[in-house]
Order: structure tokens, then sequence, then C-alpha cells
């Protein structure tokens, strides 16, 4: 029981930077400096050469890069390597949409759009505007309002390789991806020497094939009944999941989770999305 514990904490470690962190040290705190891995596990990162408010965006994660490491203060304020720099948009109007988020020298400036919180669904919220951190591809990080896409979702952490598992459902049966795009996922007997039954869990919270990771799982649509597939990752919120304390692997933010149909006993069951009701074939185990 201990061991089922343990690994349902790393599957929501790898999908929540606010549990990652704890909730225990309120407002602020990660305990220290860490990195913020985002999309396609890159690192928040920024140059504080590059002018009085330097951009911030996403780069390979180094483990000793000073650009890289955050904390959250008591305050509310994140700020970067040697606690001089916060995190703010570079917008001061009350347009704050699309904001490019820069590094501010606080020792020098205070405003009062500094302040940020960690939410339970991995997103870094922005107290003044309402708006989301976002690392959309191809573009600077930024504020935006949450649409619940795989850009949103933040990871507090120094671990910078995904955690690769199997997701079992019931009676020893774990979910397989059948090789290729666009293709169905269905249950087997659960085997880790099974390269389509093991999963990647980003921080971003995608889940893709180990094997083949541009690969994300995702449902169809985010409608009751919507078939769960594989597709090439390309931060959609159908491609965005989360962990909850019973088991269920649900689209953050709504009331859709992972669930099996076993409609035609002769054929292999159907992975959805549907209705969160409490009900055992909405459960899954990460091992």
């Amino acid at each position: 029981m201990e061991k089922t514990r343990q690994v349902l904490l790393c599957m929501v470690v790898a999908f929540s930077l606010a549990t990652h962190i704890g909730a225990a040290l309120g407002y602020g705190a990660f305990g220290g400096r860490t990195h913020l891995v985002g999309r396609d596990g890159l690192c928040l990162d920024t140059m504080l050469l590059l002018g009085y408010y330097p951009p911030t965006h996403l780069s390979q994660c180094e483990q000793r890069k000073s650009s890289q490491l955050w904390s959250i203060l008591e305050d509310g304020t994140i700020r970067i390597s040697d606690v001089r720099f916060c995190l703010v948009p570079k917008s001061q109007s009350t347009e704050f949409v699309g904001a490019n988020v820069v590094a501010m020298d606080c020792s020098k400036e205070i405003r009062h759009d500094m302040k940020w919180t960690k939410n339970k669904d991995g997103t870094i919220h922005h107290d003044e505007s309402g708006l989301v951190l976002t690392a959309k591809p191809g573009r600077t990080v930024t504020v935006e309002v949450n649409e619940n896409l795989p850009s949103q979702s933040w990871e507090a952490t120094e671990t910078f390789i995904p955690m690769v598992a199997n997701i079992k459902w019931l009676d020893n049966l774990c979910l397989k991806s059948i090789e290729g795009e666009n293709s169905y996922v269905t249950l087997n007997e659960c085997s880790r020497d099974d390269k389509n039954q093991r999963w990647a869990l980003y921080g971003d919270g995608t889940i893709r094939q180990n094997e083949y990771r541009h690969l994300c799982l995702t449902s169809s649509e985010r409608n009751y009944g919507a078939m769960v597939v594989v597709s090439r990752c390309a931060d959609k919120p159908q491609q965005r999941w989360g962990l909850a304390e019973d088991s269920t692997i649900n689209h953050p933010n709504t009331n859709l989770v992972m669930d099996v149909r076993r409609e035609v006993p002769l054929l292999p069951p159907m992975i959805v999305v549907d209705k969160h009701d409490g009900a055992a074939s909405q459960r899954w185990t990460i091992y």
C-alpha cells in the first residue's frame, strides 16, 4: 500500500507544480532555488544582460545555469538567481493579454503587478491581471488567458527527465498504444517490456509515447464519450492531463476523466473521456 502511495505521488509531481513544491509552504517558497520546467520539458530562462527588461524564454534545461534558477518569496514575487530580479509582465497598461514576461531589477523598481500565485492545476497565475504564465511554441514567454494548454502548465523540479511508467487499469490491464500517428489506444496485459505500454509523463501535463515523444495521448474532443488516441503533440487542451487524488486521470478544470468502454465483447475495449462518476473503470495506477 505504501509503495502504491509513493508511486501515485510521483505521478502528481509530474503533473502539478503546486503539489510538487508543497501546499504546506503557503503563498510563497519553493524552499530554495529550482528550475521551472514548462512546455516540452524546457526550462524558463532569461538573459539578464539584454537591456533593462530582459525577456524570458524556454531553453534546454541545464543543472547549474543560474539564469534558470527561480524562487518564490513570501511576498508572492518570483525571483531569479540572486533574488534581485523579479518576474513581471513588460506591459503596465490595463491590457495585459499577450504581454511579454520579463525580468525586472526589483532592487531599483517596485511595481504593483509583481505578485504570482501557484495553482494546483500547474498554472502560475498573475494576480494583477488574472492571466497565466504561458510559453507557446515559437514565442517568448507571455501572460495569456487560461485555455488549459500544455504551454500553460509548469513544474518546479530538479528532475529534468520525464518519469516513464506503465498506466494500469483493472485486471492487470495496461494502457497500450498502437504504433503510428492518429492511432487508437487500448488495453493489454501489463508488461514493462512492451514499448507501446511505456509512457513519458511530462511536467506540462502531456502523456507521451516513450518511444516516440512527439506523439501525445489526446482526446478527440473535450466532450463526453470522445475517444482517446495518440496524435502529434500540438499544445491542445485535449493533450493536457492531470491525476486527481481519487486516481482518475482528467483534463484539468473539467469534469472529464479517462474511462474504458466495452461495448462489443469480442472487440478491444475503447478508451474514452467521460463524465466523472467515481466508477472503478475511471481509476488508474501508475507504476
